[in-house]
């Protein structure tokens, strides 16, 4: 009887502790995504040439190789099937992401937060929709790869926003 209780109380407990990862790890990726967005506005508005021609003369730096990594690795992680492996494997590439960026020198006074409102009102809404669709399927595997790409491709992102606004 105690043998049943305890395996009862340590799956209960499990799964509890997955939904916290997850959770505290959409939080953090929140933060990340918000100071990555800053991080790539102020670099964006600091450029004398267009951020184009910058995207071109800097693509290692702007598409990071240390992410395309990640991104990799947690794709054969996705193909074992187990979703608690990859719940706390997102959990910790988005902390060692941010981690990362915050060892970066981001100097928050030249975000110029009225000339970027729009890009900021913009990507918010953006940021949403993989939360959205989690919260419709409840599917781990898609929503998290989603948000790691997601972060890979966000400089593309401002750059199509940046031409978009500049047609209108």
């Amino acid at each position: 009887m105690i043998y049943i209780v305890k395996n009862i109380v340590g799956v209960v407990m499990q799964i509890n502790v997955s939904n916290i990862v997850l959770y505290l790890s959409f939080i953090i990726w929140i933060v990340y995504y918000f100071l990555l967005v800053s991080r790539i506005l102020i670099e964006k508005n600091n450029q004398t040439i267009t951020y184009g021609l910058y995207i071109k003369r800097n693509f290692l730096k702007v598409f990071r190789f240390d992410k395309l990594i990640l991104i990799f690795l947690f794709y054969l992680y996705t193909r074992l099937g187990n979703e608690k492996v990859l719940i706390f494997l997102f959990f910790i590439i988005i902390l060692f992401l941010l981690v990362n960026l915050l060892y970066e020198e981001i100097n928050f006074k030249n975000i110029k937060l009225r000339e970027n409102k729009y890009y900021f009102i913009l990507l918010f809404i953006l940021m949403f929709i993989p939360f959205i669709y989690f919260f419709i399927t409840f599917n781990y595997t898609k929503t998290l790869m989603f948000l790691l790409i997601f972060t890979f491709i966000l400089p593309f992102i401002i750059y199509v926003i940046s031409v978009i606004f500049k047609k209108l």
